[in-house]
């Protein structure tokens, strides 16, 4: 999977199925990144090696430097998944000599494919039974 950058101004939340608080008009961007996990820890020998660094910024707030706020701590996933409609990400529980570094297996992400090109993009927060289905995804 090639590195994205997706931008929505909309999105819904679901707390375990039940969509809540109604469509909010927000701007965000998700950035998923090819990232190679001993370089994101100084070279330390981790597993898994590679993956995804993936973070959510929100578009609609800069800082005093001109900066986009971070919406969530970047998160790093593998690729479960990848067929004609659909991609499916999951968070890593990153281990480092064999001890638990950090753990991001809560969080997922869904990319709902049409002609390859992303038409939804669903975050799992799994532990909360919260999913974040941005709409009107643009490139």
């Amino acid at each position: 999977m090639q590195d994205l950058t997706l931008i929505s101004k909309r999105h819904q939340r679901y707390e375990s199925g039940v969509p809540v608080r109604g469509i909010q008009h927000c701007g965000r961007a998700l950035i998923i990144k090819n990232s190679d996990f001993r370089e994101l820890m100084n070279g330390a020998p981790v597993t898994p090696t590679e993956g995804f660094l993936v973070r959510m910024i929100n578009t609609d707030v800069r800082d005093a430097k001109g900066n986009y706020q971070e919406m969530m701590q970047p998160k790093l996933m593998t690729l479960v998944s990848d067929i004609a409609n659909k991609i499916e990400l999951k968070g890593v529980a990153l281990t480092m000599m064999g001890v638990k570094a950090v753990d991001f297996s809560d969080y997922s992400i869904t990319l709902h494919l049409v002609n390859r090109m992303v038409a939804k993009c669903i975050l799992h927060i799994l532990d909360r039974g919260i999913d974040i289905e941005y709409l009107d995804i643009q490139p």
